[in-house]
């Protein structure tokens, strides 16, 4: 794999890893409600 192709795994990982993050905050947050 080249450089190119891994940044652009790494930032697909990082964002897919940012909503799923997201997700669990929201749910945590309607059960705290």
């Amino acid at each position: 794999m080249s450089d190119n192709e891994k940044l652009l795994i790494e930032s697909i990982l990082a964002s897919v890893g940012l909503e799923s993050i997201k997700i669990s905050n929201t749910k945590i947050n309607c059960k705290l409600k």
